[in-house]
């Protein structure tokens, strides 16, 4: 089971470097990208049952010991190609398999209606916000006043 390991570990690195050649081809590069981190699993299973079977029998068990090792070190990057190499292979299969028609998706360029600028509540002491002013510009129109209020004169009192 020790060197059954060992060529999982191999069979691991293969299918890794496959799974990011064939990223592009629906299906074919899934199964590589997705297989290599299950030949790495199956690697380390299979070596530390070759590690506890020599171990029951007395025997070496640096074949094992090796097979873990090797498959450890192989599923991380096996693990890490399968999410990015299979994930988009995924992408690429399903527009492959799903085409869309591009007419249906109606796109049109609209700008965005202008929104007012989101005003704090007043509380009793906080002082109003005015409004920004508009830049000066010498072709503009003066500004509205307010009129004055009117004087009713001389007030008489009682």
């Amino acid at each position: 089971m020790g060197i059954a390991s060992i060529l999982l570990f191999a069979a691991a690195v293969l299918f890794m470097g496959i799974g990011v050649v064939t990223a592009w081809l629906p299906l074919v590069g899934f199964i590589f990208a997705f297989g290599s981190p299950t030949l790495a699993l199956i690697g380390v299973i299979l070596g530390g049952s070759a590690i506890s079977q020599a171990k029951r029998v007395g025997r070496d068990s640096g074949t094992g010991l090796a097979g873990v090792i090797l498959n450890t070190l192989a599923f991380f990057p096996a693990l890490l190609v399968a999410f990015t190499c299979g994930v988009c292979n995924a992408c690429v299969s399903s527009a492959v398999i799903n085409p869309t028609n591009i007419d249906q998706w109606n796109i049109s360029i609209k700008p965005e209606p202008t929104r007012q600028p989101l005003r704090k509540p007043h509380g009793p002491f906080d002082e109003p916000e005015q409004e920004p002013s508009e830049p000066d510009d010498p072709h503009s129109p003066p500004p509205i006043l307010p009129e004055p209020p009117l004087d009713p004169g001389p007030s008489k009192k009682p």
